[in-house]
């Protein structure tokens, strides 16, 4: 039961990264590049995962417990740097801002009416289909990733006969055929909007 709760908290608190982080791309990457780059920055979990079954594929030989233990102490350093370094806008260290204009007419465009934002809000991500489309398709892919992450060193191990580190390694080149497998569709898909537009042209 206690591993439950804190399962059930870590998952609600790593949650807590999402917001500030697109918030802080949207103020420091140009609209017509932030795209891509929340492409690249979305493999930052999948680059997580797989760190965190090759060490823990070393650690479980001093305990199980270790697995808990060094992994938390390396996401709490990680805090304080971004304490220390990360600021709220280009602005902080002396950048010009990326289209200061634009972001102040959308700031005074949400804030300027809140019954206007939460019609928006419901309109554009309640109500929207193609959210929830992609909502429900995820969910089956991050149950396999979770059953291979979780479970796959284990059964490598009972009916392969693989050291737990090695099979770390296995799994951890799961994780990096998913960045793969996402930088590649989405090259695809730029090329196929890219291709579109030619034709439309033509």
């Amino acid at each position: 039961m206690i591993l439950g709760i804190f399962w059930v908290l870590n998952g609600f608190f790593q949650g807590f990264r999402f917001p500030p982080i697109a918030r802080l791309l949207a103020y420091c990457i140009p609209p017509k590049q932030l795209a891509t780059k929340m492409s690249v920055w979305q493999t930052s979990h999948s680059i997580g995962g797989a760190l965190a079954v090759i060490i823990c594929g070393y650690l479980v030989s001093f305990g199980w417990r270790w697995c808990f233990y060094v992994p938390a102490v390396l996401a709490l350093l990680g805090v304080v740097w971004m304490w220390i370094t990360v600021r709220n806008s280009p602005k902080d260290v002396g950048l010009p801002e990326i289209d200061e204009i634009e972001h102040k007419n959308n700031h005074k465009e949400t804030q300027s009416n809140d019954d206007e934002y939460k019609q928006l809000l419901m309109k554009k991500i309640f109500k929207n289909k193609v959210i929830w489309i992609l909502a429900i398709a995820n969910l089956p892919v991050y149950a396999l990733r979770f059953a291979v992450l979780d479970w796959g060193p284990t059964l490598l191990k009972e009916w392969k006969g693989l050291s737990l580190a090695h099979a770390g390694w296995i799994v951890a080149a799961f994780e990096v055929a998913g960045i793969l497998g996402m930088l590649t569709a989405r090259s695809a898909l730029q090329i196929s909007f890219l291709m579109v537009k030619l034709i439309e042209f033509a």
